[in-house]
């Protein structure tokens, strides 16, 4: 019997798994890697996607995993265009590093991810603390860190 048989004019789902603890891998970005302006568009249409994915099955979500894995998806996205942002040789300004994160950590959706994790956040690193206070200069002091400690062998999380 198939996970999803398609019908003429709707589906079936005979199934869904959802694992509570689901890891997202995101490598970091190379200090070669150049800044990608476009990062952050892509995370959030990402992440929309699977927001309407979880919501039409939301009958089938018991204690709503699936809501949570999306945010920590759009955790992990977001570190990753965090690190992209600071850690890029030929990135940006310092006037425009300070407003691209003041957009990321002042987001709706970043506001509502910080209020999602509150309860759950051990084990999502050293920028968790500064995204949910939304401090741009911490988020950049905690991503050099991180990339400092990543190179010598030394655990973040």
């Amino acid at each position: 019997m198939p996970f999803v048989r398609q019908g003429v004019s709707h589906s079936w789902v005979y199934g869904v798994l959802a694992l509570a603890g689901a890891c997202f891998h995101a490598a970091a970005p190379k200090l070669t890697d150049a800044f990608d302006p476009t990062m952050y568009a892509k995370v959030s249409d990402d992440t929309r996607a699977l927001d309407e994915l979880a919501d039409s099955l939301s009958e089938a979500d018991s204690g709503g995993r699936l809501k949570l894995a999306t945010q920590k998806f759009y955790f992990a996205g977001l570190v990753a265009c965090i690190e992209n942002l600071c850690l890029s040789p030929h990135g940006v300004s310092s006037i425009e590093r300070s407003a691209r994160m003041r957009d990321m950590l002042d987001a709706p959706r970043t506001r509502q991810m910080v209020a999602a994790l509150k309860d759950n956040h051990r084990g999502l690193g050293l920028l968790f603390g500064p995204i949910a206070s939304a401090k741009p200069a911490r988020c950049v002091m905690c991503t050099h860190l991180a990339a400092f400690l990543n190179r010598t062998g030394a655990k973040t999380a």
